[in-house]
């Protein structure tokens, strides 16, 4: 007969394996806080990036809004200058017509 078995149970017969031991969590739990500690780290790290591309994006809005007030400038420019080429280009051809139109009546007089 083994008087092992009657004395307190050895390691092997323990119901705490020996990870267990060391700080009274499972191997499961100490791998699940592992892994929440680096899903946790991870959202902070894309949390970051993104701030840092939202501040990028308010940067450039902010100079392409810097170039709006040239850019209405210019548009108005060329606007004008349409409507002065339009009124020479009528006035031109007002005075062809005046002209033919006296020129024809020399002709028929």
């Amino acid at each position: 007969m083994d008087h092992r078995k009657s004395l307190a149970p050895s390691i092997f017969e323990s119901t705490t394996s020996p990870s267990e031991a060391f700080d009274g969590r499972t191997e499961f739990e100490r791998e699940q806080d592992r892994l929440i500690n680096e899903i946790a780290n991870d959202f902070e790290e894309v949390l970051s990036d993104a701030n840092a591309l939202n501040r990028r994006v308010e940067e450039a809005t902010g100079v392409g809004s810097g170039f709006e007030t040239i850019a209405k400038l210019w548009g108005r420019f060329g606007e004008l200058m349409r409507e002065a080429k339009l009124e020479s280009e009528s006035s031109v051809a007002d005075t062809t017509q005046s002209s033919s139109a006296a020129g024809g009546a020399n002709t028929s007089a």
